[in-house]
């Protein structure tokens, strides 16, 4: 594994060329697309065998001349395991379906009928009037009320469960604050697993150089950039990167029933092709929690939204606990061929807005969350210092009050515009450190994705598509 990797002020002093692949569009290349030099602490080389399908699209999208340095001794295949369909068939009914292949339901006829009664609008009343009709009391279906019909839907094989949690908080609240999610490696498992994304999944960091003089480097895909490689670096030997999107906006969910509000949580892997990514249809984020938005009751208004905040920290540290364990002593998990490789799930980016991004960042409004700077130094002719996580922690040390002691300690953290939230979810509170320490070391990709809604698909689009999977799911 390589010990420290080149920035671009240092490209002219990289070594020579056998370091490199220099990838030609002929079809031998296909074959010989190994690294030459690239070797592990100890001196043995390990080679790096893309799948077909992934050399020929690199060859395709790079052209040529280009050269690609790959990072060694990463992703390692630590045995085989079952793939996407043998999960499938490991459903306690899977026997019945050796002689029956629409089990519950008695055929095919029977199955149509439940599938279109389930994606239907019809109320439960209404699906029992439709049944109770001369003409479809002839059908030979298997089941006859909503209730039966329910009940040969719940045999089915399940998609990622729900779980609940009430969140109990010290000031008093306008309704209880419950928090809807799924787990989160879960989640990253069945991204991961998913038969579709075999094709169009990025298993290594590489670097990638437009010329024979490796002066120019090329930014095309996150797994090519230097992010990515420097977090491979500080895993263990063989493992691989399996870094995690996030994404939250609040939503309004219903406006005629109370006007219910909730921060939906989506989820995903830079392993995953941007292409793939940008199109909503073929579901690439997973809906991974409902985080509440609740109503505090206090007497200062301002207390409120710190109050908001402190919550929304706590869920998604509830949310994402499973993701941190996994970056802090990995996880295995088997790719669509159904090869076992040990994977660390980093914290990458998040994508919000600016009000989120602030929230995250735990400063006040009309600060910036990535630079040191204010609303009253936006303009200036040269660049502030940058937010990051370690200063956030350093600041919140120096403040001695009782966090407890809300509008005390809110008062102290006016010296550094801070919002008064102490429990940062991106701070490794239970000694998974690696996820927090992505997370402080590259706060400045809170945001990085704030003004892309040119050339990615916007968080509603994302979230209409998620959602509306979600629910056929189910």
């Amino acid at each position: 594994m390589p010990s420290s990797s080149p920035s671009l002020d240092d490209i002219h002093d990289l070594p020579a060329y056998d370091d490199f692949d220099v990838v030609q569009p002929d079809h031998d290349a296909i074959d010989t697309f190994v690294p030459c030099s690239d070797s592990d602490s100890d001196g043995e080389e390990r080679i790096w065998n893309p799948s077909v399908a992934e050399s020929a699209a690199l060859l395709a999208e790079l052209g040529q001349g280009h050269q690609i340095q790959p990072f060694s001794s990463a992703g390692v295949v630590f045995n085989t395991s079952k793939m996407f369909l043998k999960h499938f068939e490991m459903d306690p009914f899977s026997s019945f379906r050796c002689t029956n292949l629409y089990y519950p339901f008695a055929s095919l006829n029977d199955w149509e009928m439940a599938n279109f009664l389930l994606q239907s609008k019809m109320s439960m009343a209404k699906i029992d009037k439709f049944l109770s009709l001369s003409s479809v009391c002839t059908l030979p279906l298997s089941f006859w009320t909503a209730k039966e019909l329910q009940s040969r839907i719940e045999l089915l094989p399940t998609a990622l469960r729900w779980n609940y949690r009430i969140i109990a908080t010290s000031y008093p609240m306008k309704s209880p604050a419950i928090l809807y999610f799924r787990d989160s490696l879960e989640c990253i498992e069945a991204l991961f697993n998913h038969l579709y994304y075999a094709d169009h999944m990025m298993y290594t960091p590489f670097r990638v150089f437009t010329s024979a003089e490796r002066v120019i480097r090329e930014f095309s895909k996150w797994m090519s950039g230097d992010m990515a490689w420097q977090m491979q670096s500080k895993l263990p030997l063989g493992a691989m990167l399996c870094s995690v999107i996030l994404s939250s906006d609040k939503t309004h969910i219903t406006n005629m029933c109370s006007g219910k509000v909730t921060h939906p949580l989506l989820i995903s892997l830079t392993n995953i092709k941007m292409a793939v990514q940008n199109k909503a249809s073929l579901h690439a984020f997973l809906l991974n929690a409902l985080m509440p938005v609740i109503e505090f009751i206090h007497p200062m208004h301002r207390m409120c939204s710190v109050l908001e905040a402190h919550l929304f920290h706590e869920c998604l540290d509830i949310v994402l606990q499973p993701l941190k364990v996994a970056a802090q002593i990995g996880q295995m998990m088997s790719d669509p061929a159904g090869n076992l490789h040990h994977c660390f799930t980093l914290l990458a980016a998040y994508i919000v807005d600016t009000p989120e991004a602030c929230m995250l960042a735990c400063v006040r409004g009309k600060m910036s969350p990535v630079m040191m700077a204010s609303h009253k130094d936006f303009g200036d002719a040269f660049q502030h210092e940058h937010h990051t996580g370690v200063r956030m922690l350093s600041q919140l040390s120096h403040i001695q009050c009782d966090p407890n002691d809300l509008e005390r300690y809110f008062a102290q953290c006016e010296e550094f515009r801070l919002s008064g939230v102490v429990e940062l979810f991106w701070h490794y509170i239970t000694g998974t450190g690696n996820f927090g320490i992505m997370m402080s070391s590259g706060a400045r990709t809170l945001s990085a994705h704030q003004n892309s809604t040119s050339t990615t698909l916007s968080y509603t689009q994302l979230l209409a598509c998620t959602i509306s999977r979600t629910v056929s799911q189910h």
